[in-house]
């Protein structure tokens, strides 16, 4: 079923409204022992007539048409739901969330992020916040004061797709990140000698500046070795597991904690 965008807009707009988007959880290891750290939240849309809505097509018009801020918090309360479970089953994992221009610059940004941790009784100190280099904002008047006032309430901040955007590598130096994600295009050619001399640069200039590594799209075995081999703090990718309904995490926090991850055996 194929569908304009003012339907697919109309359907979007009832499904926030009702609450039906729903949140997968990828999840991200050690480069050191690929025990697991942490999830990453992604947003996911089941229509009953369209079925699974990619979010390259949903997210975008949300933010067209102002309903990604309703949709950020009610990931937000389903992400840091699910980080309650965890922890209360004793697992030390983190979760991460995907955070828009729009989202970063709404006025109670910082103090809703708060009220919802506080709620499901997890400490700030366990969520980052993450904001893609592609979206090319991160110069934008404000967002810096509102990046240093999440930091200062205990949040984590990641530069995602590192090395696909604009940002530049001032960015690094002026913006309080604690986590650098790199781009997945570039992680896939590690195999190259000029590409993984180039990320071992890029690992060493943020160890200089106590910023962490997370290598995306990890997708084969040979991959993993390579990418353990040359630095990277941690993993994430579909040879470490696909995103996954909540009702999958634990059990697979239960598996990953006896089983070579790196094998998927």
């Amino acid at each position: 079923m194929s569908l304009q965008g003012s339907q697919l807009l109309e359907r979007l707009t009832r499904a926030v409204r009702d609450r039906r988007l729903t949140a997968f959880y990828q999840p991200i290891v050690s480069g050191r022992d690929l025990g697991v750290t942490g999830f990453e939240s992604l947003a996911r849309w089941n229509d009953p007539d369209l079925g699974w809505v990619p979010p390259h097509d949903f997210i975008p018009l949300a933010e067209q048409n102002g309903l990604i801020g309703a949709i950020a918090r009610h990931l937000a309360d389903l992400a840091l739901g699910a980080l309650s479970r965890w922890r209360a089953a004793g697992w030390d994992v983190g979760v991460s969330l995907n955070v828009s221009r729009g989202q970063v610059l709404e006025k109670d940004f910082c103090s809703t992020l708060t009220e919802i941790a506080a709620e499901h009784g997890v400490a700030p100190g366990w969520i980052t916040l993450e904001v893609t280099e592609r979206e090319a904002f991160l110069e934008s008047p404000g967002v810096c004061e509102v990046m240093r006032e999440a930091v200062s309430r205990g949040f984590r901040w990641s530069l995602d797709d590192f090395g696909a955007g604009y940002a530049s590598y001032h960015c690094l130096v002026d913006l309080p990140l604690s986590e650098l994600k790199v781009d997945m295009r570039l992680c896939q050619r590690v195999r190259d000698s000029r590409v993984k001399r180039m990320l071992q640069s890029i690992l060493e200039l943020a160890e200089a500046l106590e910023i962490e590594s997370v290598a995306e799209g990890v997708e084969d075995v040979e991959l993993t070795a390579l990418l353990r081999e040359v630095g990277f703090l941690r993993l994430q990718g579909y040879q470490i597991a696909r995103p996954m309904p909540i009702e999958a995490t634990l059990g697979f926090l239960e598996q990953a904690s006896g089983v070579d991850l790196a094998r998927g055996a």
